[in-house]
């Protein structure tokens, strides 16, 4: 990562003499500014922004896409000024930004372009790891699970799941997929809802046939790096329209996802899994679903009236370990 100083950029200057009522609801907000500052530095978000912001330590700082950015190697550029007063600007490849061991202003840039959701639509990151510096490496996933053990032991179980949500997307993005640049104009393969949303699988610009590459809603799915054994439902709605389009699977009638997605409900009922339907566990929980239809198919199989439905879940079974070794 390369840092350069830079010139002067507009912004708003807040000094600690002027304050108004909006200047504290901003410190309010940021934390207490370090003693050694005098002022700070507010940058309003522009449309071409992908964040604007800052901490309590003096940091405060923009993102927006770099203009050798790519759909494959998304690049992030960052400027503003350090803890020190210091301007900077630093170019953040994102495909190479690690969660256990990132700065502050990298972890904003991934989330910034993989689609988090922010808690009360203000931050994805864990509590207690935004009040550093510029250069401070931190493992965010550690921080998640202390924030999750620390709201079960006050009783915040909604607060609890809500950071449980967090550490699995950041656990998982990146893996097969990102956040999509691509049009609407490839062919459809498969739909789907979540919730009271519906979904298209598509072909997205950059799909090629040795990398395959499927859009669902704003995000896109490299197929190839979907682990059946450790995958989220959004990739495997894209692996099994993929597999379907292209008669990977050994499938008759209903789409492969909706049968995958009908029989894990049984699993469900077993009491093997839960949160099935829940509509934010599609997009950030990984999970085994190979073994979740061994479990619905071992049900079924045990049922004469639901026999075929075991034999489907064998066949889908076959079909994505094929998937596995070829991959």
């Amino acid at each position: 990562m390369q840092i350069n100083p830079i010139a002067r950029n507009p912004y708003t200057s807040i000094t600690n003499k002027n304050r108004n009522a909006s200047t504290d609801s901003f410190v309010s907000t940021m934390g207490k500014v370090s003693d050694n500052h005098s002022s700070y530095r507010v940058y309003t978000k522009k449309d071409d922004m992908l964040y604007s912001g800052g901490n309590g330590t003096g940091l405060s700082f923009y993102l927006k896409y770099a203009e050798d950015s790519t759909e494959d190697n998304p690049k992030v550029l960052a400027r503003g000024v350090d803890e020190n007063g210091n301007e900077f600007e630093q170019t953040i490849n994102v495909n190479d930004v690690n969660p256990r061991n990132a700065t502050i202003i990298e972890m904003h840039a991934l989330e910034a372009t993989s689609g988090a959701t922010k808690r009360n639509g203000l931050t994805s990151l864990p509590m207690g790891s935004e009040n550093v510096g510029i250069n401070q490496r931190q493992d965010f996933m550690a921080a998640f699970k202390k924030n999750i053990a620390d709201m079960n032991l006050l009783g915040e179980k909604k607060t609890a799941t809500e950071y449980s949500k967090l550490h699995d997307f950041y656990e998982n993005v990146g893996n097969a997929t990102t956040r999509s640049t691509s049009s609407n104009n490839g062919k459809n393969i498969g739909v789907m809802t979540i919730g009271n949303q519906g979904y298209i699988a598509k072909y997205a610009d950059s799909s090629t046939d040795a990398d395959p590459v499927i859009k669902v809603g704003d995000h896109e799915v490299h197929v190839n790096n979907v682990d059946p054994k450790n995958a989220t439902e959004i990739e495997m709605f894209a692996l099994t329209s993929y597999m379907d389009d292209k008669g990977l699977t050994d499938n008759t009638g209903m789409k492969s996802f909706n049968k995958m997605r009908a029989y894990s409900k049984q699993a469900e009922y077993n009491g093997f899994i839960d949160g099935i339907a829940d509509s934010d566990n599609a997009w950030s929980m990984s999970r085994n679903w190979i073994s979740i239809l061994e479990n619905a198919e071992d049900s079924y199989f045990k049922m004469s009236e639901n026999y075929k439905h075991g034999v489907d879940c064998e066949n889908l079974i076959s079909s994505l370990l094929r998937w596995n070794q070829k991959s």
